[in-house]
């Protein structure tokens, strides 16, 4: 049996004890991590104050170039009125005028009248970069004063786009025939008897091969002896959509 001095000498620890002052607070907890999972390519890492995803180390003080800017934006659209160059067929070596912003479609073939034999190289400017497929078409507008007319009902017009990025020069009828691919089978576009319609009329071609600047060969079809087209262009700065009329390049991104 304990003895009163013993149980009175318990007592008095046990009340020092709970008497003495509260120590300081227990540490805090350790923080939790901010992110627990990264996105793909990216990777938790921690550098002092630094810490999230990261695609590169952060520890090493540089992070990895920028990505390269998104390529320019691309809408469908058009080119319509293309500049274009008249090719006297009878005066094959004659160098030709290049008549800045000329609008006037003007391919006719009469081979009782050498001079009245010409075709035409159109240049399309402004296809943008980004466009991924490009297509041959023309367009007449509904206008009662249009200059638009085909010649005794013979109005097939080939097209052949022409395999560079610039004309030779000097620029003759000659040097421009010699750029057609051999063998290339004739695609063409049908004016005929749409210059008697008072309506606008869009009219579709085929397929060419996309870039910032096209060239396209006019003549006409090789089976029409006697015949002709003129359409004056009228592009897409001038006026209202309705109006613009002329052979056009197409695209789509």
């Amino acid at each position: 049996m304990l003895s009163f001095p013993t149980i009175a000498a318990s007592l008095a620890l046990l009340t020092g004890v709970s008497a003495l002052p509260a120590s300081a607070s227990p540490p805090p907890l350790l923080e939790a991590r901010k992110y627990l999972e990264c996105p793909t390519g990216y990777w938790y890492s921690k550098c002092g104050t630094t810490d999230g995803c990261f695609n590169y180390d952060p520890c090493s003080g540089s992070a990895p170039p920028p990505p390269p800017p998104p390529p320019a934006g691309c809408s469908p659209g058009r080119i319509i009125g293309p500049d274009l160059i008249d090719l006297p067929v009878g005066q094959p070596d004659a160098p030709v005028s290049l008549s800045p912003g000329q609008k006037l479609l003007a391919v006719f073939r009469d081979d009782t009248k050498a001079h009245r034999r010409q075709d035409q190289v159109a240049l399309f400017r402004g296809i943008p970069a980004a466009a991924k497929k490009c297509f041959v078409g023309w367009r007449q507008n509904g206008s009662p004063a249009r200059v638009f007319a085909v010649e005794d009902a013979a109005g097939r017009v080939a097209y052949q786009p022409l395999p560079a990025a610039s004309l030779p020069a000097p620029v003759t009828y000659r040097a421009v025939r010699a750029l057609l691919p051999a063998g290339a089978p004739e695609r063409s576009i049908d004016f005929t008897n749409w210059d008697i319609l008072p309506e606008a009329n869009d009219h579709l071609g085929g397929e060419v091969d996309c870039a910032e600047s096209i060239y396209v060969y006019l003549t006409l079809a090789k089976d029409i002896q006697h015949g002709g087209v003129s359409m004056q262009g009228i592009s897409n700065a001038q006026g209202s959509p309705e109006s613009q009329q002329g052979v056009y390049i197409g695209y789509t991104c």
